[in-house]
């Protein structure tokens, strides 16, 4: 049995700078996506908790619905 490709919405996280995610948040330590072991989700969830730009969001949820289909 074939596993058909995960419908993905295309839309891309703006690019962030380390300059802000140097910057510490209160719940870095405590948010699921910013505590991933993978290591691409953790930096778009850490990135998301930081702003507010609804791509952020939507490639965060394109890159999981991936990994829940292909492994790591």
């Amino acid at each position: 049995m074939t596993i058909p490709p995960v419908p993905q919405t295309g839309r891309t996280s703006p690019t962030a700078g380390d300059r802000l995610l140097r910057q510490n948040h209160p719940h870095d330590q405590r948010d699921m996506f910013a505590t991933d072991p993978n290591r691409e989700i953790k930096q778009l969830g850490r990135v998301a908790l930081r702003r507010t730009e609804p791509d952020d969001y939507f490639a965060l949820g394109d890159l999981c619905a991936r990994q829940s289909v292909t492994p790591a």
